[in-house]
């Protein structure tokens, strides 16, 4: 196999604090986006809890109970939220609601 390296389309880095530079922007654009399910409080219950914490990837969301142990992968952050949400109320919310993808239109989906 043979590889082009002259049409390749990275900066060239000249010392160690651009490569840090283009690492840190490529690994905070390659991050995946943070969010969680809480519960919502019903009747006189005034307090909400983390139900889970979750990583959602282009594909697929990771979801963790609030121990950090793996309760399992989704295709969506939002299909986690349909399945939980059958036996209690549960709220989405993003960690990260200023890096909203366009079709969002809040943090918060309840």
């Amino acid at each position: 196999m043979n590889v082009d390296h002259d049409n390749c389309d990275l900066a060239s880095v000249s010392n160690g604090e651009t490569f840090t530079q283009l690492l840190t922007q490529y690994v905070t654009y390659a991050a995946p986006r943070l969010f969680a399910l809480c519960q919502i409080p019903s009747g006189g219950d005034n307090e909400s809890w983390i139900f889970a914490w979750g990583a959602a990837f282009d594909d697929s969301s990771v979801l963790f109970n609030p121990n950090g142990k793996i309760i399992g992968t989704f295709t969506s952050a939002n299909s986690a939220l349909d399945l939980f949400s059958r036996t209690q109320k549960l709220c989405l919310i993003w960690v990260d609601p200023a890096m909203f993808h366009q079709s969002e239109k809040s943090a918060l989906t309840c």
